[in-house]
């Protein structure tokens, strides 16, 4: 989003935008204004207690530098403690940490909580952007691109609106008739809507879209405002695709108390992690002997670039982002922080360039030298004190799944002795390349989808004494050496990787590391020069994991369907790809997946949870609607149906 980086100027410290000649906020007393227009304008108090059970969710269009949002948080945090705030905002030009420091200078009341949010301030990269404070109690989704635009790739509902941005003279390009109806399309019945404008074609818009509008006393030098109330139906379902997408509907379950997840690695953690915030009682099954690839002894976190600007590289950088900012993942980062990616070529150097300038973040996301690009806020994970963070507070057992049943209310997980089994609500499997196994035994019309495959994984793990001439950082050449890893048990450490070879059928155990994989580790590594080889027997030991991997390289995240449905409903997709669905598809009911997240598990895990407990509470999704049906577990029985056409069409 370099090009949508804001022009600023000061004046007395206030932030004033050069393109639209305005100030951010109220050049008298912009903190003042924040609450008189807003907060007082949508009621906080009669919002807090309208959804006893269900978090508030507040809407803004334009995030500028936050004021809206540190002042209703604080507000939040002092008159309803224990009752959760979603609050999503729209962000066409977001500024960066810098800046939004230097703009929340005049209101020191507020510095914890700027403090904050500048620490977990995104890249400046469109798309959507999940933060969390107080513990999850306090949610800020933030949506980096046009108020409309963004608005229309968002599934949730809105308890009350603040329509801010720039003065509707000074910037007609957002108060439109288009964003107008994408607030209501969003609302809830009732939802309040404050604004600190009178305009009278904002008026009329907002009216005609089915709000009761009023003016009332502005503020300062502002006569008035205006505030309303959405009085028309709710608008049309914004969580189901139409047309040939329909079949990526998403599940959610009415007040689910309890959870059960299959798989203990970064994608179980990160759903326990999620649904616990959510007062969710979450048990952890643990198969001690299947194969996987979280208990490896150090993950760095890089992510994957692309010079397109399409929902996957949304994802990619979201995903990225919402990692290495998540509470969990401070006290499992290895020091120093920071990654190094190298280029491999002169046209890998010369991507690298052209990435730098595509992308146009801030530099305390991401900095170039003579190096190659260098990404201050990545660096190496240990797996095992994250995955003990993110899993506190949820119930651990170990144990082989033996057979699954859906009961009336929930699920029933036998676990072999008839005395041991568990009953919950939902039932997430996230149990790596073993989860289409566990699928079929669910449901045999499933025929090996989702689609996956088992990827083995080896890397050297090499003493620190051995290493003590390496560049003191997280290396990624292709392939990557991690920081440093101090452990307790064990004299420090670094790892070397990693090999990706394709198994024709996921191993039964944990497979054995092998000299040929050792090899080309280390020879991979050789390539960096001389300082980097090991030529000595016994400076290294060995580590293999099997991986998840997906046909396009993205996760499954979602509800299962039932396969048969699904296979029935797409059948017209067999004859032509652009066809409507026969019918709706029916899900297993309160039954989920997430898995397949291959070798950036811990970079994809924790978004990829907030976003399965989001869909399950039915509360506003915090990745974009056009990323639904590509991280949709169905989308490997349709993509099969549609290629099946391809196949026949093109035959001799």
């Amino acid at each position: 989003m370099g090009e949508n980086s804001p022009d600023l100027e000061w004046r007395d410290g206030v932030p004033v935008s050069r393109q639209f000649n305005d100030p951010y906020y109220s050049l008298d007393n912009g903190l003042a204004e924040s609450r008189y227009v807003f907060l007082e304008g949508v009621d906080l108090h009669s919002l807090r207690d309208q959804t006893p059970e269900q978090p508030t969710v507040i809407g803004e269009t334009g995030f500028g530098t936050g004021l809206n949002f540190l002042a209703t948080w604080q507000w939040w945090q002092q008159h309803a403690p224990h009752k959760r705030l979603i609050f999503i905002s729209a962000e066409a030009y977001p500024i960066d940490a810098r800046q939004l420091q230097q703009a929340h200078a005049h209101f020191p009341e507020l510095a914890a909580f700027s403090t904050a949010l500048i620490n977990a301030w995104p890249p400046q990269a469109r798309g959507f952007h999940p933060i969390d404070f107080d513990g999850g109690a306090v949610k800020l989704l933030l949506l980096f691109d046009d108020a409309a635009t963004a608005l229309n790739d968002l599934s949730g509902k809105v308890d009350a609106w603040y329509l801010d941005g720039f003065a509707p003279a000074r910037n007609p390009e957002m108060w439109t008739d288009t964003l107008f109806s994408e607030m209501a399309k969003h609302s809830k019945p009732g939802a309040k809507v404050a604004t600190f404008t009178a305009a009278g074609f904002v008026r009329r818009g907002l009216m005609a879209a089915g709000f009761q509008m009023r003016k009332a006393p502005g503020f300062g030098r502002k006569r008035e405002r205006l505030l309303g109330d959405y009085v028309s139906e709710s608008g049309a379902d914004t969580t189901l695709y139409a047309g040939t997408n329909r079949w990526a509907k998403i599940q959610t379950y009415q007040k689910p108390k309890t959870a059960t997840i299959i798989g203990g690695g970064i994608a179980g953690a990160s759903a326990a992690y999620a649904l616990m915030q959510r007062g969710i009682k979450t048990t952890v099954i643990h198969d001690p002997g299947a194969p996987s690839s979280s208990g490896l002894p150090a993950a760095i976190l890089v992510p994957r670039f692309m010079l397109q600007d399409q929902p996957e590289q949304r994802f990619f950088s979201a995903a990225f982002a919402h990692a290495v900012s998540h509470s969990s993942y401070q006290s499992a980062f290895s020091e120093p922080r920071g990654a190094y990616l190298l280029p491999k070529s002169e046209n890998d150097q010369e991507r690298q360039k052209k990435i730098w300038d595509a992308y146009g973040w801030a530099r305390d996301w991401m900095d170039m030298d003579e190096s190659g690009l260098y990404l201050p806020k990545s660096g190496t994970v240990q797996p095992e004190k994250l995955l003990s963070h993110l899993t506190k507070g949820c119930t651990h057992v170990s144990a082989t799944v033996q057979n699954i049943t859906q009961m009336g209310d929930g699920w029933r997980v036998d676990l072999g002795d008839p005395s041991a089994y568990l009953e919950s609500n939902i039932l997430i499997l996230a149990a790596g390349p073993k989860s289409t196994e566990i699928i079929a035994s669910i449901d045999s019309a499933s025929h090996g989808h989702p689609e996956l495959t088992a990827n083995l994984g080896h890397l050297l793990i090499v003493d620190a004494d051995h290493a003590k001439d390496w560049p003191d950082c997280t290396l990624s050449f292709g392939g990557y050496i991690s920081a440093t890893i101090n452990r307790e048990d064990r004299k420090p450490f670094r790892t070397v990787g990693s090999t990706f070879d394709r198994l024709e059928a996921c191993p039964s155990i944990m497979p054995t590391p092998s000299p040929e994989a050792r090899l080309r580790v280390q020879n991979q590594l050789n390539s960096l020069g001389p300082e980097f080889e090991l030529p000595l027997a016994g400076t290294a030991s060995d580590w293999a994991g099997i991986r998840a991997t997906v046909p396009d390289h993205l996760p499954y995240c979602g509800p299962v369907p039932e396969w048969g449905s699904l296979r029935s409903a797409c059948a017209p997709l067999a004859t032509d790809a652009s066809h409507a669905i026969a019918h709706d598809v029916c899900f297993h009911d309160g039954l989920y997946c997430l898995t397949g997240l291959g070798s950036k598990g811990f970079q994809y895990g924790p978004l990829l949870g907030e976003y399965l407990a989001a869909m399950i509470c039915d509360e506003p999704l915090p990745i974009p609607k056009s990323l639904i049906s590509k991280l949709h577990p169905a989308r490997s029985m349709v993509r099969e149906i549609i290629r099946t056409n391809s196949i026949k069409n093109t035959a001799p």
